[in-house]
């Protein structure tokens, strides 16, 4: 079973997501930065064209600049979120507990739960060729996981599987 069973009676299944893939994001959106960035340094004053077509309208400098210093700092905003993530360290899991299904682990984030009896649908997709699943509550919270961060293929299949027992379980 790829359930880790702990003391206080749930279960536990790790996530994974692989070191490159972390580390292409990062890359990806300090270089939509770097991008921004350089349009701040080098842009001038120049008119606004649409399809080839000059439309006649001339934006300020300080128009331009001002988008690109947003660009540039949510750019390198996201890349240093993630990073400083990455550098903190962070052991993500789902929680299987008698009562609740919690979402936690991640460094930058606060854990995420959803009581048994609070769930009102469940819908079941794929995305990017892998199994997922949406939990939604009464209260209308959203709890979305996917076969994609989870090593092994069959633990998300135990996990759906899990899942779906407790919610029928909590209805009766």
């Amino acid at each position: 079973m790829p359930f880790e069973p702990r003391p206080d009676g749930s279960l536990k299944l790790a996530m994974h997501q692989p070191l490159y893939q972390v580390i292409v994001v990062i890359l990806v959106a300090f270089g939509i930065g770097g991008f921004f960035l350089y349009g701040l340094v080098y842009s001038e004053e120049t008119g606004l064209v649409v399809k080839g077509y000059d439309t006649g309208y001339d934006l300020p400098i300080w128009l331009w600049r001002a988008g690109f210093l947003a660009g540039s700092v949510v750019g390198f905003g996201v890349g240093l979120f993630i990073l400083l993530g990455l550098v903190r360290g962070n052991q993500p899991h789902v929680r299987l507990e008698p009562q609740r299904l919690v979402v936690a682990g991640f460094a930058m984030r606060g854990d995420t739960a959803m009581r048994w009896d609070e769930v009102e649908s469940v819908k079941r997709f794929r995305i990017m060729h892998d199994d997922a699943i949406t939990l939604k509550a009464k209260s209308g919270k959203k709890l979305q996981l996917s076969g994609h961060v989870f090593p092994h293929k069959g633990d998300f299949q135990a996990l759906m599987a899990e899942i779906d027992s407790r919610i029928a379980a909590a209805r009766t």
